[in-house]
């Protein structure tokens, strides 16, 4: 399998993958853990090359997925593979819009969406999330709807994660990262009531505490969703894209 994978053959990875997995034993075998590792690894884009074979990462990152479903089903760090891959992903759109790159930046994005179709069918298998887990689902969720002109949807996401969010503000759990960020900024999309806006400067306000401890993060640079919805319209207006 490892061998195909690398060689480019990725029909036969699938196809004996799905002859192999049903068979191995125990569910937390080391040797296909490791090797799934390994293809998520093989798969993250690089911000410094420009050449990358996009489709043959995808599938190393599909396979690796493909490895840990059939062994352990759903589970919280494949959800959170998952929403770093997406976040590769936005980086790599905002990327290929820059270099005017329109149809692989619109491609790219049409990777986050079929990865949060996949994240979204996972975590109706996950047995009671973590808060923050939902939080950071339901942030992207909120995102990508209103990217695609979906405000009541966005609307109901965002307040799905402002109330995950919400308790774990009060665990004091909150750290700092890009997916916090976003859901921070995406505040005056939406036409919150009162109690919401309290809750929202709550989160806010230990956010920001967690910047003036200068906590470890790392900032992608991603699309707005109005980049992306320039990026998508760019890209339909070019023939045979």
């Amino acid at each position: 399998i490892k061998a195909l994978a690398l060689s480019g053959n990725h029909k036969a990875v699938d196809e004996t993958l799905l002859a192999t997995i049903k068979h191995v034993a125990p569910s937390d075998d080391h040797l296909f853990l490791t090797m799934s590792d390994e293809f998520i690894e093989q798969s993250t884009f690089s911000p410094l090359n420009k050449q990358e074979n996009s489709q043959r990462l995808d599938k190393l990152f599909d396979q690796a997925l493909k490895i840990r479903k059939g062994l352990i089903g759903a589970d919280p760090v494949a959800a959170e593979l998952i929403i770093e891959s997406i976040f590769a992903n936005l980086q790599k759109a905002r990327q290929c819009a820059n270099a005017s790159l329109s149809a692989e930046a619109a491609a790219r994005l049409a990777r986050c969406r079929v990865l949060m179709a996949e994240l979204e069918g996972l975590m109706l298998h996950l047995k009671n999330p973590e808060s923050l887990l939902v939080g950071r689902v339901a942030t992207l969720v909120s995102f990508f709807a209103h990217s695609a002109g979906k405000s009541s949807d966005a609307k109901a996401a965002y307040v799905r994660a402002l109330e995950a969010y919400a308790k774990v503000a009060n665990n004091q759990g909150l750290e700092r990262n890009e997916i916090l960020d976003m859901f921070i900024d995406q505040a005056p999309l939406f036409n919150l009531t009162k109690e919401q806006k309290l809750l929202h400067e709550k989160i806010k306000r230990q956010r920001s505490a967690s910047r003036a401890e200068a906590t470890q993060h790392k900032i992608k640079a991603i699309p707005s969703i109005e980049h992306i919805q320039e990026i998508m319209k760019r890209a339909a207006a070019k023939p045979n894209k």
